[in-house]
This record gives C-alpha cells, structure tokens and sequence, in this order.
C-alpha cells in the first residue's frame, strides 16, 4: 500500500493490472478509483467524507473481488 493518509493507495504490478481493476470496480462493485504515478500503476482511493461501517465493507468486497477477476 501507498498513498497519503487521506488517499489510501494500492500498487499493482502493472498499468494494465491497474486498469483492470480500476474498471472491475467501477462496472461490478461501483467503487470510483483512479490511477496515478508516471507508469499509472497506482491505484488511488477517494472516499467520501463521510462513510458507514457497510460502505466500507461494500467497498472492500468490491476491491477484493477485483483484485481476484483481474489476476
């Protein structure tokens, strides 16, 4: 993991990778990311200022689920 504090972050290995999961997340899990970094192999977080326990949880399966269907 990468990022600011505000911004948590996840680096994949590649910007394909990247973009496989930034795209999984928005079309099955509706979770908005977006790449970041020179090679765009960094994938940036961007919550909302408020957030509950189940978002987080939603959020979270998404991203699992993406990280999954994109190896």
């Amino acid at each position: 993991p990468s990022g600011s504090r505000n911004f948590p972050a996840l680096k994949p290995a590649t910007a394909a990778r990247t973009s496989a999961i930034m795209s999984h997340c928005l079309r099955e899990g509706r979770l908005i990311t977006m790449t970041a970094g020179a090679a765009g192999t960094t994938l940036r977080f961007m919550p909302p200022l408020t957030v509950s326990a189940e978002e987080i949880d939603l959020a979270l399966t998404a991203l699992e689920k993406a990280l999954v269907d994109a190896s």
